[in-house]
């Protein structure tokens, strides 16, 4: 803001997803608003009346079941339209809410959960953090090593520790060097902890990350430059690579 004469607002609009409400995804959720002996008494009730609405009873007999069931499988898997939802609402038996959900751009994939095993120099720049950050410095390292050398290996030990120690981590990475391939080394040892933030995501895409940050759904974030002001409650890390 200070070096191109822009406004403070400005600078940050560079950086953090503007979260407009369009952006914003929601699900309804139905649930109980009786207990459930009274629901069961209801359903009961029900039952025995020769001529009733079926739809009701199953979903009547779902939510003795489960307690909160999202709409769109009620709609959907259940096949009971809205207006037997709303039949219930309006006799105060059930009630719909409205929920915020989260985008996760990396929840379709799976994750084994390696293990790391360092060798003898790895384990050595590893200790030297550890010790550091034992002390409670916070100092600067630079890791030296050619292509294939091992460098990401002694970033997932140390993201390890810091996670074990409840803090996160932000790695960032040329935009460039984003690709599934990176993003899956991280993946396959820290599952969905890892999120990512880039440009080619949606507006609302991203928002959904900052906000999963903020919440601790998440504890890593990798990304270009902006993934910095990721909105961690307690850094611990950060691994800025090439």
């Amino acid at each position: 803001a200070e070096h191109f004469g822009s406004t403070m607002n400005q600078a940050l609009k560079t950086v953090l997803p503007a979260g407009k409400k369009g952006n914003i995804k929601k699900r309804k959720i139905v649930s109980l608003s009786i207990p459930v002996e009274e629901a069961e008494e209801k359903l009961r009730e029900l039952s025995t009346k020769k001529r009733h609405s079926v739809a009701k009873e199953r979903l009547l007999e779902a939510l003795v079941d489960e307690s909160e069931i999202p709409w769109e499988v009620i709609t959907g898997k259940l096949n009971i339209n809205s207006s037997i939802i709303r039949g219930l609402e309006k006799d105060a038996i059930a009630e719909v809410r409205e929920e915020r959900t989260f985008r996760n751009p990396l929840g379709d994939l799976s994750a084994p959960g390696k293990v790391i095993e360092l060798n003898e120099s790895q384990k050595s720049c590893v200790d030297r953090v550890l010790s550091d950050m034992a002390k409670g410095e916070n100092n600067t390292y630079l890791l030296y090593g050619v292509t294939g050398s091992g460098k990401t290996e002694v970033y997932m030990e140390l993201i390890r520790e810091t996670l074990s120690a409840g803090k996160e981590a932000i790695v960032l990475i040329p935009e460039i060097a984003l690709t599934y391939q990176t993003v899956m080394r991280f993946y396959r040892h820290f599952g969905d902890q890892v999120s990512i933030l880039n440009s080619r995501m949606s507006e609302g895409e991203r928002t959904d990350q900052i906000d999963r940050a903020r919440k601790g759904d998440c504890k890593i974030m990798i990304g270009p430059r902006s993934a910095l002001f990721t909105p961690f409650q307690n850094l611990g890390l950060i691994i800025i690579d090439e």
